[in-house]
């Protein structure tokens, strides 16, 4: 009886130093960790990455925490993500033209006949530039002095979806040369040899947006077609080659639209158009 009491006694302090041997050793791991600051590096890090994927729901979201990434950091968040938030900035730049009469958009183009004729428009290019970031050069052959101004300065405003009301915008939106736009991976020329050489002979990855107009019988934009292509042919609204950066945003449908259709006003036909 004696000699089994005092096995049980044995076990249980074998057991005892056990725990105790393995309690020094997480204490010990945690204290060099502690003193040599990696545990606050991998904190750090575990909070970057959970607040990369959990805080991004929207694009004002996605420009506070993305904005200021790199390619190859962007390159490691699922890119249909990033793609689902750069139509939403796709969509927004649409929303800018819904509600404008051809009069509002005659000091925006070269020629009369760009606005008049229903064609796919090439605005220019949204560009990686030199500070990480990216920069929009409007394309001169389509878009005249006064409206390159207006759209190098404010297109990054409406991509944000602030249209400046009464001419007034929101000063927090302004262009940031250090900051990304546009996240998917079209975007940032990860799968399209394209580039763009400015005057300058600087070379960048292009990333051209073209906008394509529809009116209703009121000479008033009811819908618009953005698109991102890599290349520069102003000849195609680029919806087979925009690897999903391609958004149709549509305004209040009248009754009928632009008597050159001769057709009555439907999501349909307005879709059919605009891709033609």
């Amino acid at each position: 009886m004696l000699r089994e009491l005092r096995n049980v006694v044995k076990q249980k302090g074998q057991g005892i130093i056990e725990y105790a041997l393995l309690l020094a050793f997480v204490v010990g791991i945690a204290m060099l960790l502690n003193s040599s600051n990696i545990g606050g590096a991998v904190k750090g890090l575990f909070d970057d990455v959970v607040t990369v994927f959990s805080d991004v729901k929207d694009y004002a979201s996605a420009l506070k925490h993305w904005g200021s990434m790199s390619k190859e950091e962007l390159s490691k968040i699922e890119n249909e993500k990033r793609l689902s938030i750069d139509q939403e900035a796709m969509a927004n730049l649409a929303g800018y033209f819904i509600g404008l009469t051809k009069a509002d958009l005659y000091p925006l183009f070269t020629r009369a006949d760009t606005v008049w004729s229903n064609r796919v428009i090439l605005l220019g290019h949204l560009t990686n530039n030199e500070n990480g970031g990216m920069s929009f050069v409007a394309n001169g052959d389509s878009i005249s002095d006064t409206g390159k101004g207006e759209l190098e300065a404010h297109i990054y405003n409406w991509l944000q979806q602030d249209y400046g009301k009464d001419g007034i915008y929101d000063s927090s939106k302004d262009y940031n040369p250090e900051t990304r736009y546009l996240f998917s991976d079209y975007a940032l020329g990860n799968d399209t040899g394209s580039t763009f050489k400015t005057a300058d002979n600087k070379t960048y990855d292009r990333g051209g947006i073209k906008i394509k107009l529809l009116y209703d019988n009121s000479d008033k934009v009811v819908a618009a077609k953005v698109v991102m292509d890599s290349f520069n042919n102003s000849g195609s609204a680029g919806a087979n080659s925009s690897k999903g950066l391609s958004v149709t945003k549509i305004g209040n449908l009248p009754a009928t639209y632009n008597d050159d259709f001769d057709t009555n006003f439907n999501k349909n036909e307005v879709l059919k158009q605009l891709n033609n």
